[in-house]
């Protein structure tokens, strides 16, 4: 790409906020019909500072930015430490909406030099857009390899950093990291970097188009790749004949047809379905997200305490069965929005017992936070996956639905 086309491109995505000519959605369709007494916003307000940012950023966060991910159960940090694009863009995420729910200041000087520390260790110096993967606690780049998945982080972290500062260097880093991420190319399959094979990968992009969607005020460029690429998703993870997003295409693009699906991703893409939906893309795609939501559910309800497991076969049977924190998560938020934003009262009463099921097993009593597997009292509260973005999240959303208003007014970017 030269850097004509590059600056061109950069101009006309972030300075003409246009209406992207997408269908309009639902709108704000909040409902106040959501019975369960739980959780409350104090319990969720806990739950996020206490048991979540406060201990990253006490124990995680060192003077020049980096990020140490691995956490002991005891918040602790282990003495050998890396970060990634995944958790340090992360941690910037979760400082993000510290800031949003408290107005701690601490979060926001914490947030900014994380984003400040990515910005001047995890970018190409040589081409604007691209990024490492890894770096060690001596600013060192351990892994210099191309990761879409952290790319898509990039994005969304530096979407939510630029919404609280709106200081230009994020929108620009983020503007470029989309630019670099090629989504047309990966649709048609041109893109020399990456595929959009897997749901995770396809589907964190969406995410970070959506974010990246709305700080820009719906630039039309932006909206066109979004709008591309929600029917990319649809018309090829989507099976309408079992009613569910299904995890992994074959390499001519075809569903796999012993493939496996991944339930919380399963939930989590029907939620960011209807996000999109909300934010202006046609209002058929909540169709398909609403059959993923019944069947994830379905699979929760066969379980005594409302969990699900990681994955199951086309039919519902479980093949890997550990419940995984972040699975838990998904489905709460997902059963939430549904109830609550789509008026699924249906989904109800799995929610409740849902949560009163993750409270018991998940919640850590000693030490606060989340355990990555039922009642885990010591498996790792931080590692380069497990880094409260998920939990966070849940919260977040959680918060929304309940009316709460953010420092920025009562939207977020997710």
């Amino acid at each position: 790409m030269t850097i004509t086309y590059r600056i061109s491109l950069l101009i006309a995505a972030a300075v003409i906020f246009s209406a992207s000519g997408c269908d309009s959605g639902n709108g704000d369709t909040r409902k106040n019909n959501f019975v369960s007494d739980f959780p409350s916003i104090d319990w969720l307000r806990h739950n996020l500072i206490v048991g979540n940012v406060e201990p990253r950023l006490a124990n995680g966060l060192l003077p020049d930015g980096f990020y140490q991910p691995l956490l002991k159960h005891d918040w602790s940090p282990k003495p050998q430490q890396k970060a990634s694009l995944i958790s340090q863009t992360r941690f910037i995420y979760v400082m993000a909406m510290g800031y949003e729910v408290t107005s701690d200041k601490r979060y926001l000087t914490a947030m900014t030099r994380a984003a400040d520390y990515l910005l001047g260790h995890f970018s190409d110096t040589d081409i604007q857009g691209q990024w490492y993967r890894e770096v060690l606690p001596d600013g060192h780049v351990s892994n210099s390899g191309f990761h879409a998945y952290g790319y898509a982080q990039v994005i969304f972290s530096l979407s939510h950093a630029y919404k609280i500062t709106r200081n230009s260097k994020y929108l620009d880093a983020a503007m470029s990291t989309w630019l670099e991420l090629d989504i047309p190319g990966a649709i048609n399959g041109t893109n020399k970097y990456y595929d959009l094979r897997g749901l995770n990968v396809a589907m964190h992009i969406f995410e970070s188009l959506i974010a990246l969607y709305k700080v820009t005020d719906h630039s039309k460029l932006i909206g066109q790749d979004l709008n591309a690429l929600a029917k990319y998703i649809v018309d090829h993870f989507y099976d309408p004949r079992l009613g569910v997003f299904v995890e992994d295409l074959t390499p001519t693009l075809e569903r796999a047809t012993d493939g496996e699906i991944r339930l919380g991703h399963a939930i989590e893409i029907a939620f960011l379905f209807s996000r999109a939906v909300d934010a202006g893309l046609p209002a058929s795609y909540l169709k398909p997200a609403n059959a993923s939501v019944d069947f994830v559910s379905r699979q929760a309800a066969k379980n005594p305490e409302g969990l699900i497991p990681h994955t199951t076969d086309y039919q519902g049977k479980t093949r890997d069965p550990e419940e995984y924190w972040w699975c838990q998560t998904e489905l709460l938020r997902g059963l939430a929005h549904y109830s609550m934003h789509r008026n699924r009262i249906d989904l109800t009463a799995q929610f409740n017992k849902t949560f009163i099921g993750v409270q018991k097993h998940f919640i850590d009593p000693a030490n606060d936070g989340w355990f990555k597997s039922p009642d885990g009292t010591k498996l790792d509260k931080g590692e380069q996956w497990k880094d409260g973005y998920h939990v966070t999240m849940m919260l977040t959303e959680l918060m929304r639905l309940k009316g709460m208003n953010f420092l920025s007014g009562n939207e977020v970017l997710m």
